[in-house]
């Protein structure tokens, strides 16, 4: 094999194998809600930066525009980190946008190396910026997510009343909802308030109707609060209704 002709072939790979992965990348956060969001976002604020006057390339002028220019094609892409896999392909993107924001700074046709220039640096300090937003992201959604799994766990082990149970319960809630007035609250006002007929009534003060019916949340609605039945509902009984 001729000199150089291994290190020429095995850049080419890399190159190819780079594609590939930024290609799978963007397949990932294309398929994610918010992406179509994030592009429009993108486009019109680069489209904005680039009609401004332009800076001489590799000046400090020009490194600031550089950094505008990465931030605003990272930060709308944040919107579509959901779980490690997404966070892993905004990483990689990130990448490619930091060495884009790079040779929008030096004014080059081609990609340049980066290198460990001072403005090389400064480019990679604000692309660290995006990774660690990236991972608060990505920390918000897990703990969310863990969050939820408590709560289903929490709803599919709570034990469920018996009927006794249930009709010692509401009895006390009745009592209570009572006694908070002084002049008498009639038990068919109470139902014509929530919109329950009175035998749902019966049927939820007995503990047949079990927690979280329909009647069971509009019994509970009016008796764990501190208004009377008029207060709840403001049109009056018709008389024979029942």
């Amino acid at each position: 094999m001729p000199f150089g002709a291994e290190l020429f072939f095995g850049n080419r790979q890399y190159a190819a194998r780079r594609a590939a992965e930024l290609k799978a990348a963007r397949g990932l956060l294309q398929r994610q809600p918010g992406w179509a969001t994030a592009q429009i976002e993108v486009y019109e604020g680069t489209e904005a930066i680039r009609k401004m006057d332009q800076p001489s390339a590799n000046s400090p002028e020009r490194l600031e525009r550089a950094l505008l220019m990465l931030d605003t094609i990272t930060r709308p892409h944040l919107r579509v980190v959901n779980n490690i896999d997404t966070q892993n392909a905004f990483l990689l993107s990130l990448q490619e946008w930091t060495e884009e924001a790079w040779t929008y700074y030096t004014g080059l046709p081609i990609r340049p190396p980066m290198g460990n220039q001072e403005p090389a640096r400064t480019l990679q300090t604000q692309a660290f910026y995006w990774r660690n937003e990236s991972y608060k992201v990505l920390a918000a959604t897990q703990e969310e997510a863990k969050s939820e799994a408590l709560k289903a766990k929490e709803i599919t082990t709570r034990p469920i009343k018996t009927k006794d149970q249930r009709k010692i319960e509401r009895a006390s809630i009745r009592d209570a909802y009572l006694d908070r007035f002084q002049e008498k609250v009639t038990i068919l006002d109470l139902c014509w308030a929530v919109r329950q007929r009175y035998r749902e009534w019966l049927r939820w003060l007995s503990g047949e109707l079990k927690d979280g019916s329909k009647a069971d949340k509009a019994f509970r609605a009016l008796l764990t609060s501190a208004k009377r039945p008029e207060e709840h509902r403001a049109d009056p009984r018709p008389k024979l209704w029942k």
